[in-house]
């Protein structure tokens, strides 16, 4: 029996309504994983952000009381006349310890709000995904020749049915030889059997003109 070929699909030729279909789910299911790619990626990013505002507000917090310590040394220089230059003041500090804290909610914020979008995401490329196998299986149903492949089966069914009852018979009047593997089922697995289609399937997956094995 000839190996499975496949059947080319033409560039020029008009896609079939079944074909259109697929290709408006590819590019929805290409869209939702690259949104999720997007939210991941900001995800991390946020993270990042986090850590960093939160070592930001420590510092800054810490600042509070080097700016009060600094203010009273301050003050006593400037009484005796030794001051210099006047340090970060309380309130300056404080001000930069709120932006900090603002800083750090609006990270975490966004964080919260990402891990939400994230699972909103998850449920539309798994929508996708689920449009996408519908529609691939929607070319192979138009496409696919089941009644010819159903037909060539039986044929080939019935010579093998014919000749399995020839040997049996042989067999009985000991004409075949003892030893000799013809009966029982064998797995030949160099046989293609459904590699062929389930790589064409795959193919549609990603390629809405991918060609279907005849």
């Amino acid at each position: 029996m000839a190996a499975t070929q496949l059947r080319s699909v033409s560039n020029t030729a008009p896609r079939s309504q079944q074909r259109d279909a697929l290709a408006e789910a590819i590019e929805l299911h290409d869209e939702a994983k690259r949104q999720l790619a997007a939210n991941e990626s900001a995800r991390e990013q946020t993270t990042e952000t986090i850590h960093a505002a939160r070592r930001a507000f420590e510092r800054a917090t810490a600042a509070i009381e080097e700016a009060k310590v600094n203010a009273a040394r301050h003050l006593t220089d400037t009484l005796i006349g030794t001051a210099r230059a006047a340090p970060l003041s309380v309130k300056d500090a404080r001000v930069a310890a709120q932006d900090a804290e603002d800083a750090l909610e609006a990270a975490v914020t966004a964080q919260a709000a990402l891990v939400e979008h994230h699972k909103a995401a998850t449920r539309e490329l798994q929508y996708a995904r689920m449009s996408l196998d519908m529609r691939v299986t929607d070319v192979m149903k138009a496409e696919v020749p089941v009644e010819k492949l159903v037909a060539d089966y039986v044929v080939l069914q019935r010579e093998l049915v014919s000749q399995r009852r020839a040997l049996q018979w042989l067999d009985l009047q000991g004409v075949v030889p003892r030893g000799t593997a013809w009966q029982g089922e064998h797995d030949w697995p160099d046989l293609p059997g459904a590699a062929p289609w389930k790589l064409a399937a795959a193919a549609l997956g990603t390629d809405a003109d991918a060609p279907l094995p005849v």
